[in-house]
Parts: C-alpha cells; sequence; structure tokens
C-alpha cells in the first residue's frame, strides 16, 4: 500500500516522477519573509523543492524550538 507502516521512499519519488513531480531538499541556512510591516526570519530551515507542471513549490518548516508550544 501507499501509506502505512511499509513504505519504499524511492518508489514513492518514483511514482511521482511518472505524473512529472520532482523534489528536492535544498540546503538553506535562512528564510526571510515580510508580512505586511512585519519581517520573519527562520534560521537553518528545511526546505523542500517541488516542481509541479509549471510551478515551483517552496515549502518551509522548522522544528520547534525548546520551551516554546
Amino acid at each position: 500500500m501507499f501509506f502505512g507502516s511499509k513504505y519504499d521512499p524511492d518508489k514513492i519519488k518514483e511514482m511521482l516522477e511518472k505524473f512529472g513531480i520532482k523534489s528536492e531538499k535544498l540546503k538553506v541556512t535562512e528564510v526571510t519573509m515580510k508580512v505586511g510591516k512585519r519581517v520573519l526570519v527562520i534560521k537553518n530551515p528545511d526546505v523542500l523543492l517541488t516542481h509541479v507542471m509549471d510551478r515551483d513549490v517552496y515549502q518551509i518548516s522548522e522544528r520547534p524550538k525548546k520551551g516554546k508550544k
């Protein structure tokens, strides 16, 4: 099955590539975003670049900081 306790990441990547979806993890040290008057800075984020049809989609995530909920 596609999802579950046993899945093969290489097989999933191969399936997605058949549909023209390619992704790669980028080595990024900092992301800066301007939201209105606010400036958000994320240090050492996980960034995934996904190519879907004629678009590039960036997924940015960060690990929770200790002591924050």
